[in-house]
Order: structure tokens, then sequence, then C-alpha cells
């Protein structure tokens, strides 16, 4: 189950204008429907919150398990983007780095999870 914060919709509204401008919705697409299904073998009821990163076209997320009868958080990452003008290589914008050439070197629209 995904969950959004108010600056998580405005943010991801921001992202699918982007993604849709530049051929690339399933790339996002695809990205939260793995952060949607997440735990779902092991924990069927899991949910993620997610909310507006510094980082463009980005946002964090906080990943929840049901257990006893609450909400219990389990761990926080970010959705980061990657493309023309935001390499993941440890430098700004996103201050962030990646194991993936493509997405290291900003070659091509991508989102990844980060934890």
């Amino acid at each position: 189950m995904i969950e959004l914060t108010d600056s998580g919709k405005k943010r991801l509204k921001e992202i699918f204008e982007f993604a849709v401008d530049n051929d690339c919705v399933s790339e996002i697409v695809d990205q939260l429907q793995y952060l949607n299904a997440y735990g779902s073998e092991a924990a069927p009821k899991s949910k993620v919150v997610l909310t507006h990163d510094f980082a463009p076209f980005s946002m964090t997320f906080m990943m929840y398990g049901h257990e006893k009868g609450k909400w219990t958080e389990w761990f926080n990452g970010g959705l980061l983007y990657s493309g023309p003008g935001v390499k993941l290589d440890g430098n700004g914008p996103s201050f962030s780095v990646s194991l993936n050439q493509e997405a290291r070197e900003g070659l091509f629209h991508k989102w990844s999870v980060h934890t």
C-alpha cells in the first residue's frame, strides 16, 4: 500500500508531468510498483509513505509493517531520479551514489530505490 504526504502528492504530480514530457513514465511506475509490493510475501500488511525529497524529481520514503496491531517502522530510503543533469555519482544535486553505471553517469531518465 502506498500513502502520500501532502508534499509527496505535489512532488509525485511533478514527477509524472516530467515523466510524461520525457517519455519515461514506465520507469517511475516500475519503481512505485516495486515499493507497493515490498514485503507482500513475508508480511501482507506493509505500507510505504512517500514524501518530498530535496533532490530533483526524487522522493523519500518510510516503509512500515503491520505487527501486533500497529504500524512499525521497518526502514527508510529514497526513490531517486537520475538522468541528464542529475548523476548519482555522489555529487550534487542528488548527493547519492549508484552502482548502476547508467544512473551514476546520468545517461538516461531512471528512478531507483535506495536504502
